[in-house]
């Protein structure tokens, strides 16, 4: 069994985008509560910091992206913003589709665990010259 994550992005001016991802394994109850933890806001990560792609590539080189005024760097991972049911979000991110992205869940759930924050100005400044500013 493989796990499907989805990742979202929506700027302030309300431009948005997502994409999916299959990685190889499934996920502990207890990792799920683990990387719940880690979430910003309960929903928010920066995907390269983990290991992760960003569903905003998808705007590179469109209207001036990243822009200073509108970007940003978290997305939404959501599928762990409600795991009041963990059993049932497993179920849900659960799927026998072939892998997707060359990350496993074991190695997506090492890269939360040895966080100890996440680095904003870091993430903008990889975000601004990857994509061109």
């Amino acid at each position: 069994m493989n796990t499907r994550l989805t990742l979202s992005y929506r700027d302030a001016a309300n431009y948005k985008t997502s994409l999916s991802v299959v990685l190889t394994g499934s996920f502990a109850p207890e990792q799920v509560v683990a990387i719940r933890a880690k979430l910003n806001e309960g929903r928010y990560i920066i995907p390269g910091q983990v290991g992760l792609p960003n569903p905003a590539a998808q705007f590179q080189g469109k209207d001036g992206f990243p822009n200073e005024d509108l970007d940003h760097v978290w997305v939404q991972l959501n599928d762990f913003e409600d795991i009041s049911d963990v059993n049932q979000v497993l179920s849900d991110i659960s799927t026998e589709d072939a892998p997707t992205y060359p990350l496993t869940v074991a190695a997506l759930a090492a890269a939360f665990a040895r966080l100890e924050g996440w680095d904003e100005g870091k993430a903008w400044s990889e975000m601004a010259f990857e994509y061109g500013r």
